[in-house]
């Protein structure tokens, strides 16, 4: 609805142009007059900049949440990986102990000095008085990482000593205090072939402890075990013609322990030796 003075100037306006063409200033001067009276509307400027724009910023909160989930998931993940953890064994003294470190998932670079938890004796003073004395710094093999199912060659070992009879006391421990004489022979030769890392025919080895009487016969049987897995495990070396690996193989032999020292055993073992060195010798 216009105003008094509006519509006043409208009529003027009308009357005047129908009278005069020359009073045009006059009629302009009336159209300032309506125009202060009915200002023009601003620019329209429309509501789909305004949609977009809120639009907008409706998905910048949802991506921002997807992006702190993300770094913190990222790091999480970074953080589980780059921990190390897991169990070794120690053939100096039967003694295991647990280790932790981060390191760079994916490389070897090491992040954080390893944390040792305390030593621990695996089995009885039954069996660890029959080991020999070793010099130096014990030596430790990885035998579990947490999290992980592949099986480590200690874990062989460390297992089998853990071993229990139906009261639950320690297998190995009562065997030994019942069979000192074939204790004496059985724990060093287990012991050397643990500080070489020879753990796979261990298994065997035990198995043939429980049947075994004289410990002349023993030891002999456990060189001859020893060697025929050496062999089983190494033929395809020889097939290949890797003479690096049987030479390997052979003067490992050599270094196979004799813990008796009676001459006729130390005569019968070391015939073995150079028979089963002749299987590996390449022609």
């Amino acid at each position: 609805m216009q105003v008094p003075e509006c519509s006043g100037a409208v009529e003027e306006v009308r009357l005047e142009t129908q009278g005069n063409v020359k009073l045009c200033i006059a009629v302009a001067e009336k159209l300032e007059l309506l125009t202060a009276c009915h200002p023009l509307p601003p620019p329209f400027k429309g509501t789909m900049n305004q949609h977009k724009k809120k639009s907008g910023n409706s998905y910048l909160i949802p991506i921002l949440l997807i992006l702190v989930v993300c770094f913190f998931g990222g790091l999480m993940f970074l953080f589980s990986t780059a921990l190390i953890q897991g169990t070794e064994f120690s053939p100096n003294n039967f003694q295991t102990r647990t280790f932790s470190y981060s390191r760079v998932p994916g490389t070897k670079i090491v992040l954080t000095k390893t944390a040792l938890g305390p030593a621990v004796s695996v089995t009885q003073t039954d069996v660890l008085k029959h080991l020999k004395t070793i010099s130096g710094a014990p030596v430790w093999h990885v035998t579990t990482l947490a999290g992980r199912s592949e099986t480590h060659p200690s874990s062989t070992l460390v297992e089998a000593l853990k071993q229990t009879n139906a009261d639950r006391a320690d297998y190995w421990g009562a065997w030994s205090n019942a069979n000192p004489s074939l204790a004496t022979v059985l724990w060093p030769f287990v012991q050397q072939l643990a500080l070489k890392e020879f753990y796979f025919p261990i298994p065997d080895l035990l198995e043939a402890a429980e049947d075994a009487k004289n410990p002349n016969d023993f030891e002999e049987t456990l060189f001859e075990i020893t060697a025929q897995s050496a062999i089983t495990q190494c033929l395809d070396w020889k097939k290949t013609g890797d003479e690096t690996a049987v030479n390997e193989l052979i003067n490992w032999l050599d270094q196979l322990p004799i813990v008796t020292q009676q001459q006729a055993t130390i005569d019968r073992i070391d015939s073995r030796r150079s028979l089963l060195k002749s299987k590996l010798s390449p022609p």
